[in-house]
């Protein structure tokens, strides 16, 4: 894991030269002190539905889909975060997912027509850290972590208890996605979603 943060340090020296914020003059009055930060980032992703079942691979009474989701929110990305190379952090702001929960028909998992709950809203805020890599000449999340520290769904338990994960892991994913294409200066490649084949739980 070192190795591998010490390696993607080396990914950002053209972002620094190419497109970071600079703010004040160093301790003795030189050079502008270089703040590794993109500001202001915008996040807006339509996701494709997400399947929530209960035995992999079956459809069985109470297994549904996430289906209309949509994540937008604000974020501020820090370079080598807390002096760590390659370890970078967002702050995100205004946060918000909006869904609906698809009921599904047991064995054909077919939609079950006009028994829907939704539209729902979902408004968080949190802060990530994740670490890049290069991938095949592209550069990708290959670990992250969030920590939400407002997150607020519909307060029925026993809804949010089959939805809140699968949501959680969604604006995760989205937001290594923007992370990753952040620090590529372009669009991922068709079929990319911005994680490393490897990707795995920051600890």
């Amino acid at each position: 894991m070192f190795a591998r943060l010490l390696n993607s340090s080396l990914l950002a020296l053209p972002v620094l030269a190419a497109g970071c914020q600079s703010t004040g003059t160093g301790e003795t009055g030189g050079s502008p002190q270089i703040t590794p930060t993109f500001d202001a980032v915008p996040l807006d992703q339509i996701l494709a539905d997400t399947p929530i079942r209960m035995i992999p691979g079956l459809c069985t009474v109470g297994d549904v889909d996430l289906t209309g989701q949509r994540v937008r929110a604000t974020l501020a990305i820090e370079l080598d975060a807390g002096g760590i190379f390659g370890l970078n952090s967002i702050q995100l702001t205004d946060g918000r997912f909006d869904f609906t929960i698809q009921t599904l028909a047991p064995i054909t998992c077919t939609p079950i027509q006009g028994v829907t709950i939704g539209p729902l809203r979902v408004d968080f805020e949190l802060d990530y850290q994740g670490a890049l890599a290069n991938d095949g000449g592209e550069k990708c999340v290959y670990a992250s972590k969030v920590e939400f520290t407002q997150f607020s769904l519909s307060g029925i338990e026993v809804l949010d208890g089959v939805v809140e994960a699968a949501v959680k892991e969604n604006i995760l994913a989205a937001i290594d996605r923007i992370h990753a294409e952040t620090l590529n200066f372009a669009p991922l490649s068709e079929g990319a979603d911005g994680r490393c084949t490897d990707w795995s739980a920051l600890e």
